[in-house]
């Protein structure tokens, strides 16, 4: 059972659950009467197809059943529970596995009617619209002034909610400094485990790349739907790559800076990365005309990028104890660079446009359109949403909500709706939460009325040169850095390049 945010909570889906499979019980009781009174449901002079026609609309018609979908399922389940009836009651079928499923349903009810209620008073204070941008469980809790006063998620998982991850985030930025440092000097290192561990954290540091080596996974289209043996009707399954398991055959392009891999990625998602750290791509250059085939390369028929001494691929347990060791157990795990990556290509996207977006806006102001606000709120929505997106792509996501839900801190994009813009870099964003939840339309028409434009600077500085050269020069660096770097990493050795 998923953990809810408070005891209560807890008993309160326990009795929930259990009163519905009671009730789904009984239901099941009575249709097994009728059913056996109305014998044309299963006679033999029916094909199949219209037997199953006749037992859908049996029970889809039923009252028992209908209650028991309205009290206790969601919608989109309606379907898959009347198939469920089908199956026990016609086909004699029942494994604990449908017991299961039926419980998660009776859950998943429960957990949409208390989030609903949980969360009226955040849909009021940014809007149904904005809430789409926000994790689906997530409870902003405000005291009487109106100010946050807990963020949490309902029903979601103790040691991965969003209060986890917001600290695991904090620790990760605080300490990011230390780790580039320890990663840059065992990337020279002479020990050979060590070095390539080193590339590996060095990749995930710049890319996001999920950690870990060959997974399998069921292969899907470019429409996201899985494949099928068209002589078994089985799905076909294929092997998938993490960071540990790159090989030469996933680089796509080596460029004299950069090199770029495309691979299958967890649940078959093609992933597209690239490596522009000057070491790292050093070394993988150097790696890639290695002709030594190592004992992965002989298992898996792939001649893989970074093998440990005895040519074998780094294991995923060697490379948290390697990260753990230069963390100081802060109880960080390597997939919280990809929330951090997640985290900043949202508020990279967001700074970058925040301009355009506000320019925009003011025309809307200066042509006195009609339904200003509503405008306002649609570009406001729409800028939201291609930064997210922007992330789900970073991640190789297939779908843009598992990146909201699980990857993307919360706080920089309450943070953007309640202030109308950043003004601070992402470690202040997230290091230092909004006080108020909140998305008022005229905070962006304020911050858009108050822009003035490239030739009004120009103005407003002429005869004070040295001020303006300052000024443009602190502008130049600091748009640099946003449009520029895919990675606090990047940001750094831009800067530290830039200062030399």
């Amino acid at each position: 059972m998923k953990h809810a945010t408070t005891e209560q909570d807890r008993e309160l889906l326990s009795t929930h659950v259990a009163d519905g499979i009671k009730y789904f019980s009984g239901v099941l009781q009575k249709l097994r009467r009728k059913a056996q009174k109305n014998t044309y449901l299963t006679s033999p002079k029916l094909s199949e197809e219209q037997q199953d026609t006749l037992q859908k609309k049996f029970i889809e018609d039923d009252r028992d059943v209908q209650n028991f979908l309205n009290e206790y399922i969601i919608p989109k389940n309606h379907s898959s529970v009347v198939k469920l009836l089908i199956t026990i009651l016609f086909k004699g079928e029942f494994e604990d596995s449908m017991l299961e499923s039926l419980q998660s349903k009776i859950e998943a009810k429960f957990d949409s009617e208390m989030i609903e209620v949980s969360q009226e008073h955040m849909s009021e204070a940014i809007s149904q619209e904005m809430m789409k941008h926000l994790p689906q469980r997530l409870i902003v809790e405000v005291d009487p002034d109106g100010e946050i006063s807990d963020v949490s998620d309902l029903f979601d998982n103790l040691h991965k909610d969003v209060k986890a991850k917001m600290r695991a985030m904090n620790i990760l930025i605080d300490k990011y400094n230390s780790i580039v440092k320890a990663v840059k000097t065992d990337l020279k290192s002479k020990d050979v485990d060590k070095r390539m561990k080193a590339v590996i954290l060095a990749i995930i540091l710049e890319t996001g790349v999920r950690p870990g080596g060959v997974g399998t996974s069921k292969l899907k289209d470019k429409d996201g739907k899985t494949i099928y043996d068209e002589r078994t009707e089985e799905p076909i399954e294929g092997d998938t790559f993490g960071a540990s398991a790159l090989s030469i055959d996933s680089i796509s392009r080596v460029l004299k800076n950069a090199v770029e891999f495309e691979f299958l990625g967890k649940s078959s998602t093609r992933n597209f990365i690239r490596v522009t750290q000057p070491d790292v791509v050093k070394i993988i250059k150097e790696l890639s005309e290695d002709t030594k085939v190592g004992r992965a390369d002989l298992l898996f028929g792939q001649p893989f990028l970074f093998k440990n001494k005895n040519g074998n691929i780094v294991s995923n347990s060697s490379m948290n104890n390697y990260f753990k060791n230069l963390v100081g157990g802060e109880g960080l795990v390597l997939t919280d660079f990809r929330k951090l990556k997640a985290t900043q290509s949202v508020f990279d996207h967001l700074k970058a446009k925040q301009e355009r977006l506000l320019e925009r806006i003011k025309s809307f102001v200066v042509d006195e359109v009609e339904d200003l606000r509503e405008r306002v709120a649609e570009e406001v929505s729409q800028t939201i949403g291609e930064a997210i997106e922007s992330a789900k792509i970073a991640l190789s996501h297939s779908d843009t909500t598992v990146t909201i839900d699980k990857y993307i801190n919360p706080l920089v994009i309450m943070r953007f709706l309640s202030e109308g813009s950043f003004k601070t870099d992402l470690r202040q964003a997230v290091l230092t939460n909004p006080t108020h939840l909140k998305f008022d339309p005229q905070t962006f028409i304020n911050q858009a009325m108050s822009i003035r434009t490239s030739s009004q600077l120009k103005v407003a500085f002429i005869g004070w040169s040295k001020r303006a050269t300052l000024l443009d020069t602190m502008e130049d660096l600091e748009e640099s850095i946003s449009e520029k770097s895919s990675s606090i990493l990047n940001t750094m050795v831009e800067l530290e390049e830039r200062l030399k």
